[in-house]
């Protein structure tokens, strides 16, 4: 079993339970900053230790047409509720955790309705398809600007192959998907 399927169990737990979401509206966030690369590590020490903890997840598709989870935030989760100044020390030495964040003397909150949003947004986050195939778009940007050319497929998370004719020959161009709208008749 690798590392990320008991995250993976627990974060399905922690979002299907809908007293945790209408509590989280409620309470203030506080940001705990977490060694690099250990946001999984911090949050699962952290929920053992009984801390009420969200760490947003985004999937993100890498090469190859394969997806990869990883945090929104990197280095950052949250915690709810202000810690008792007890469970300061503990927050601290808890393995992947640098600390909580502060702001001089005050310490880094986000109201629960942010983080309310977050979640909702966490659990609707799926790859937004802009255009179909063969579909007729319009280039809006870059030194390719106000060219007409048809969508063939997305290469990556922001980019697209797209067929330009030029030169009474047609040409396939890899382009920002930012550069693309569908083309009006």
């Amino acid at each position: 079993m690798s590392h990320t399927e008991p995250h993976q169990e627990m974060r399905a737990d922690q979002n299907e339970h809908s007293s945790d979401t209408d509590q989280s509206a409620q309470n203030n966030w506080f940001v705990v900053h977490t060694k690099s690369h250990q946001e999984m590590r911090a949050e699962e020490q952290l929920l053992n230790q009984g801390f009420q903890v969200y760490l947003p997840i985004v999937t993100r598709e890498i090469h190859g047409g394969r997806f990869k989870r990883e945090p929104l935030f990197s280095n950052y989760l949250f915690l709810a509720n202000k810690p008792s100044p007890t469970q300061f020390g503990v927050i601290r030495s808890t393995r992947g955790v640098q600390g909580l964040v502060r702001f001089g003397t005050e310490f880094a909150m986000l109201e629960g309705s942010s983080i309310r949003a977050l979640r909702e947004r966490e659990l609707g986050i799926a790859p937004i398809v802009r255009f179909q195939e063969q579909q007729e778009v319009r280039i809006t940007d870059g030194p390719l600007i106000d060219l007409d050319a048809i969508y063939l497929c997305r290469c990556g998370v922001e980019r697209a192959m797209v067929l330009l004719k030029l030169l009474n020959r047609s040409q396939r161009i890899e382009i920002s998907e930012r550069f693309l709208t569908p083309k009006r008749s």
